[in-house]
């Protein structure tokens, strides 16, 4: 089940690179911030696939790269490392954000939910 998974991860993610690079130069650097943000996030659930342990978050990762080459071959190189800086930017703001989250108290009729968060944001400092 985890190879199909993977693939889909793939494959959606090396579409949504190709359509934001038919968009434009502003989509594809929001994009590639995206993926470098979500590919961090993932990143702490491993998983087994084709009998290699890889992390979630890895075809996200192998579509940043793509994104960075597309970019760098249409706008140059120093667009393709301000879109790569613009997407560590936003990773040290989530970092920081969710280390405020984690010091919140949620409600008891959203413990659950509370609970879950937490244990996501835990490893925050870890994925970087």
């Amino acid at each position: 089940m985890n190879e199909v998974g993977f693939i889909f991860l793939c494959l959606i993610s090396m579409i949504f690179i190709l359509i934001s690079y038919r968009l434009g130069k502003i989509w594809l650097c929001s994009f590639i911030a995206l993926c470098l943000i979500l590919s961090n996030i993932t990143g702490p659930k491993i998983i087994d696939v084709f009998g290699f342990a890889i992390t979630a978050g890895t075809p996200l990762f192998a579509a940043l790269v793509f994104g960075t080459d597309l970019l760098a071959e249409r706008y140059g190189k120093k667009e393709a490392q301000r879109a790569v800086l613009i997407g560590f930017f936003g990773m040290v703001f989530f970092i920081i954000l969710s280390q405020i989250v984690l010091l919140t108290i949620a409600l008891p009729f959203a413990k659950a939910s509370g609970d879950a968060i937490d244990t996501i944001y835990n490893t925050s400092l870890r994925m970087i």
